[in-house]
């Protein structure tokens, strides 16, 4: 049986009046498998492949650049093999610093 943990934290760094937003999603693998995590719309339809290709068992962290997608609620999806889980998120863009 495979156990696969999800943990999802999100940074907003501020650059000269520019809004540079990035999400850092981290996960576990018991054992290597080709991974494939997208983050979808509310609609369900991808807007971004973060990562589509094989890992080694372990900790993994990827950063997610937000900067081109509004504010809203996304879905994250991440698929090894056979398992697949999908977990909400909610990115709010500000016009003020």
């Amino acid at each position: 049986m495979l156990f696969f943990s999800i943990i999802i934290t999100q940074v907003v760094t501020y650059k000269k009046l520019m809004l540079y937003a990035s999400t850092n999603i981290r996960f576990a693998l018991p054992r290597a498998g080709h991974v494939r995590l997208a983050i979808h719309d509310n609609l369900g339809r991808e807007v971004k492949t973060v990562v589509a290709e094989p890992k080694v068992a372990g900790q993994h962290q990827v950063t997610v650049d937000m900067s081109n997608l509004v504010s809203g609620v996304y879905f994250y999806r991440l698929q090894v093999g056979d398992f697949g889980e999908m977990k909400k998120m909610i990115f709010l863009r500000s016009s003020r610093l």
